[in-house]
């Protein structure tokens, strides 16, 4: 379903592959993979082509059929959330106290 979209998208704002990989920051076969099906993006480059589409990674990934404007939220926090959640839930209680520390800390200065 990916690379169907990527290519609706692409065409429907007539972009070739070469302008969508320039802003991508990719090569251009790289692109051309993932409309291809032959390889698969990142979660840091799906977040960056449902920006430069204005649509949602649930969109993009067929999960749902209304490519919703995307509204932009903070990567690092995305990022941060991912990762916890690959954590072991034994380092995720060590990151909370990590991140509560933090806080307090910025909170005494």
């Amino acid at each position: 379903m990916l690379q169907q979209r990527l290519l609706l998208l692409r065409k429907s704002k007539n972009y070739t592959q070469q302008q969508v990989a320039t802003r991508l920051q990719i090569s251009r076969q790289a692109y051309g993979l993932y409309e291809e099906g032959r390889r698969l993006p990142s979660i840091e480059m799906l977040y960056n082509i449902a920006l430069l589409y204005n649509v949602s990674i649930d969109y993009l990934c067929g999960l749902t059929d209304l490519p919703a404007q995307y509204k932009p939220t903070n990567f690092n926090e995305d990022f941060i959330l991912y990762i916890y959640k690959q954590l072991d839930p034994s380092l995720q209680d060590a990151l909370i106290c990590i991140m509560k520390r933090f806080k307090d800390n910025s909170a005494q200065s």
